[in-house]
């Protein structure tokens, strides 16, 4: 009786390990549902690394600019005179102006050959990134003496990529904070 057990038993088990080594591949329904949760992983994985990689542009890019306004207010506050203003020149301020997709540091200096016209000396200008750009033009001044800042026409500097911004304040004693 034990052996007839056995036989059944090794029977069945002989059917299973035969029906699984026919059985190599996978049905459809099986490639279609791991292709469309592949997919859709992919896709969130993506829009994911896309967002993370506009706010991280956007971030360097303020930054940049940051630095440049900072940049200006420490070079106005030393009474720094750049190569273009001769000993002969009082500075009168630095100022960095800010346009559609480009900003530029700019010392300007007395001319006392035509005070009207004053001397101008482009020290540095750069150009935000592809998609970024600033909500309106802005020129911000930082005056040596006197110390502060002034912003034409008054108003904060926002930069925006897609649906983000980030906002730069630069407050009339010269502080700059980042929104």
């Amino acid at each position: 009786m034990r052996n007839k057990i056995y036989e059944k038993i090794k029977e069945k088990l002989s059917t299973i390990i035969y029906k699984l080594s026919i059985d190599k591949g996978f049905t459809l329904i099986e490639l279609l549902v791991v292709f469309s949760v592949a997919s859709i992983l992919g896709g969130v994985a993506i829009a994911g690394f896309s967002n993370y990689n506009n706010s991280q542009m956007l971030a360097q890019s303020t930054n940049e600019v940051v630095s440049m306004l900072q940049t200006a207010k420490s070079r106005a506050q030393s009474q720094y005179k750049p190569a273009g203003c001769t000993a002969t020149n009082a500075l009168l301020h630095y100022k960095v102006d800010v346009s559609a997709s480009t900003y530029t540091l700019t010392a300007i200096c007395h001319n006392p050959a035509n005070p009207v016209a004053p001397i101008t000396v482009n020290l540095n200008s750069k150009t935000l990134p592809t998609g970024i750009t600033f909500n309106a033009s802005r020129t911000v001044r930082f005056l040596p003496l006197l110390g502060g800042a002034h912003t034409s026409p008054a108003g904060n500097i926002l930069l925006n990529k897609g649906s983000s911004s980030k906002t730069i304040t630069v407050s009339a004693q010269g502080n700059i904070t980042i929104q």
